[in-house]
């Protein structure tokens, strides 16, 4: 399946589940195709992020890790 076809198929389930379904076949079909989505949307996000450190050569810190001051 080509990915305008897939993007069209969830706009139009997301639609209508707000149209005519109720609320637990709403949450049922949320998680069966928003949620995958959203998780591979994350991770590719997050290996972009870890792509971008490698090539301009800078160490992972977390949010929380103050800076490290270089010796003058």
């Amino acid at each position: 399946m080509n990915w305008p076809a897939v993007v069209a198929l969830l706009a139009v389930a997301l639609t209508a589940e707000y149209v005519w379904l109720r609320p637990t076949a709403r949450a049922a079909l949320h998680r069966a195709l928003y949620q995958p989505l959203r998780r591979r949307a994350r991770s590719a996000s997050r290996t972009l992020a870890a792509l971008h450190r490698a090539a301009s050569f800078r160490p992972y810190r977390g949010h929380h890790t103050p800076p490290r001051r270089t010796q003058p």
